[in-house]
């Protein structure tokens, strides 16, 4: 995959990474936020808060914009 920055263990790397798709999410075509969203929302158990936060920035993106579809 294209983003395996997201699985590395350390979190500045992680917390670059969820802003990496934080930042173009409004560009992604629909099966790319589906291919994205398990690995965003595998952070929900994450120590790191920062993480955390953009990670519900994220997910409440997708939630606004796709809760129609």
């Amino acid at each position: 995959m294209w983003f395996d920055g997201i699985s590395f263990r350390d979190d500045e790397t992680q917390l670059i990474a969820l802003k990496i798709v934080k930042s173009i999410q409004s560009k992604l075509q629909p099966s790319e936020v589906s291919e994205l969203l398990p690995l965003v929302g595998g952070f929900c158990n994450s120590p790191s808060i920062p993480c955390r936060n953009v990670m519900y920035d994220v997910l409440m993106w997708v939630y606004d914009n796709y809760r129609y579809v």
